[in-house]
């Protein structure tokens, strides 16, 4: 694949990862709208799925450890009960399960967003937030 096409690829992963983030959360604001929560899930899994590819997508959902399948689970629990309009479960099924499955991604996104965000370098002051934000050399905190 050209270099181009992979930069496309990741931008609109990205797009769609951060589109369906939004939908979760405005699904969340809106009291647990299962609408906004479900396009907010599909959104974000085509942008994973756009970005890293199928098969590193697949690889970070059927890892080899435990935790990996656990998080998997639970996860999928969590997006049927969503599409089963049982929001506030799912939701709280998906958040146990995504922690496990995207919780090497914490660095690069408090990296990111201290980056973006004004006053973001005010976040490293906070000490959980310094400690994720550098355990990114080392590997994950947890």
């Amino acid at each position: 694949m050209s270099e181009e096409k992979s930069r496309d690829r990741i931008i609109i992963g990205a797009g769609f990862i951060g589109f369906g983030v939004f939908f979760f959360i405005l699904g969340i604001l809106t009291l647990f709208d299962s609408g906004f929560i479900a396009i907010g899930d599909i959104m974000f899994l085509i942008g994973l799925i756009v970005y890293q590819g199928p098969k590193d997508a697949i690889q970070l959902f059927i890892g080899k450890s435990e935790n990996k399948i656990v998080g998997t689970i639970s996860f999928v629990i969590g997006l049927i009960l969503v599409f089963l309009r049982y929001p506030f479960l799912g939701v709280i099924f998906q958040s146990g399960g995504a922690f496990p499955l995207f919780k090497n991604y914490l660095p690069k996104v408090v990296s990111f967003l201290t980056g973006v965000l004004p006053g973001g370098r005010m976040l490293l002051s906070i000490p959980w937030i310094a400690r994720l934000a550098e355990s990114g050399r080392e590997g994950p905190i947890l």
